[in-house]
C-alpha cells in the first residue's frame, strides 16, 4: 500500500517540477545597469510571491483535510443510518449496502457484494419484485415504492431446530434510478411491526363481526349535530 503523502512531500515534488520547467527556459542574466534599489525591489517581489505560494499551499492542504472529514462524516451517516440503503444493478446485483440493510438481509456485508437482491426476496413475492424492478428502470424520472418480504434465512445456515420458521421481514422499498441509468438506489424501511398490528386489527374486526352475527347484534353511527343516523 502506498503511504499517504504529506504536505512537505507534495511541496518537494512541486518544487522539483518547477526547477525542471525553469531549466527548460532560457533565463536572461540581470541587466548590469540595474540599480541596487531595483534589485532589492525584485528580491522583495520574489519573496512576497514565495510567501503567497506557501499560503496557497496551506489553504489547499486545509481544504483537502476538510473534504476528507466531510467524506468521513458522509460515510458514517450512510453506514449508521436508521434506514437500509443499497445500490443495485439492473440484474439486482448488490453493488453497495449500509449496515442497516446488511442486518435486514441477515448476512455479513463482505459476502453481499455481487449477490442478487432477488436471492433474499421471499419466493411468493419474487414476481412482484421482478415487476417492481422492471418498473423502476423503465421510469427513471419517477420514484417507485413497493412492499416486499425478505427471507431472513436466505443468507444463513439452518443449524438449529425451528430455524426455518423465522417470520419474513416486511419492508417498504423506495427506489430511484441513478443518472447513468444502470444503477438503482434503494431505501429499506422495516414495517414488520406495522403489518403485525394491521393483521391483528383485521382479526379483531373479523371476530367482532362474527360475534355480532351470532348474537344478532349490530352497530350504527349517529350524528349528534343532526340527530340522525
Amino acid at each position: 500500500m502506498r503511504n499517504k503523502s504529506t504536505p512537505i512531500d507534495d511541496f518537494s515534488e512541486l518544487r522539483l517540477k518547477a526547477e525542471k520547467l525553469l531549466g527548460e527556459k532560457q533565463v536572461k542574466s540581470p541587466d548590469p545597469s540595474t540599480s541596487p534599489d531595483e534589485m532589492m525591489r525584485m528580491i522583495h517581489e520574489l519573496e512576497v510571491h514565495q510567501i503567497e505560494l506557501e499560503m496557497q499551499q496551506m489553504e489547499l492542504v486545509q481544504t483537502k483535510d476538510a473534504l476528507e472529514q466531510s467524506l468521513k462524516r458522509s460515510a458514517d451517516l450512510y453506514d449508521f443510518a436508521p434506514l437500509g440503503y443499497m445500490t443495485i444493478a439492473r440484474n439486482s446485483a448488490i453493488l453497495k449496502v449500509n449496515l442497516m440493510a446488511t442486518n435486514m438481509l441477515g448476512i455479513e456485508r463482505s459476502r453481499l457484494h455481487g449477490r442478487q437482491l432477488s436471492d433474499f426476496i421471499l419466493a411468493e413475492d419474487l414476481s412482484a419484485f421482478t415487476a417492481f424492478l422492471d418498473k423502476v428502470f423503465k421510469n427513471d424520472a419517477s420514484k417507485c415504492c413497493e412492499v416486499l418480504r425478505l427471507d431472513e434465512t436466505a443468507g444463513k445456515t439452518q443449524t438449529r431446530p425451528g430455524a426455518g420458521n423465522v417470520k419474513p421481514l416486511t419492508v417498504c422499498i423506495d427506489a430511484i434510478v441513478s443518472e447513468n441509468g444502470d444503477e438503482c438506489q434503494l431505501v429499506f424501511s422495516d414495517i414488520s411491526r406495522l403489518k403485525e398490528i394491521e393483521h391483528a386489527m383485521l382479526d379483531t374486526n373479523e371476530r367482532l363481526q362474527f360475534i355480532m352475527d351470532a348474537t344478532f347484534s349490530g352497530t350504527w353511527e349517529w350524528d349528534l349535530e343532526t340527530n340522525r343516523q
